[in-house]
């Protein structure tokens, strides 16, 4: 059985195929294997948090919206900034 992977990898794996980026373009701006990108992206490995905020920096998006706010986007964050 293979694994499905984690909804924030699936998320950074669709904002790099919508910038248009193969997976050797991100392994050249991150410094990461298109190999490992792989295994992350099928679920068969798991990416430290420092190698997401990696991702997150060369993907331009924001990974704690998807954690803090399954929904992500402003009207999440709003809601719970009108609540603190």
């Amino acid at each position: 059985m293979i694994p499905e992977p984690d909804p924030i990898i699936v998320y950074l794996t669709k904002r790099r195929r919508d910038l248009g980026l193969s997976r050797e373009a991100l392994a050249r701006k991150t410094g990461i294997s298109p190999n490992t990108l792989r295994l992350w992206e099928t679920g068969l490995r798991s990416p430290r948090l420092s190698n997401l905020r990696i991702l997150e920096a060369a993907l331009g998006c924001e990974i704690w919206t998807r954690v803090a706010f399954p929904g992500g986007g402003q009207r999440a964050r709003t809601r719970a900034a009108r609540r603190a």
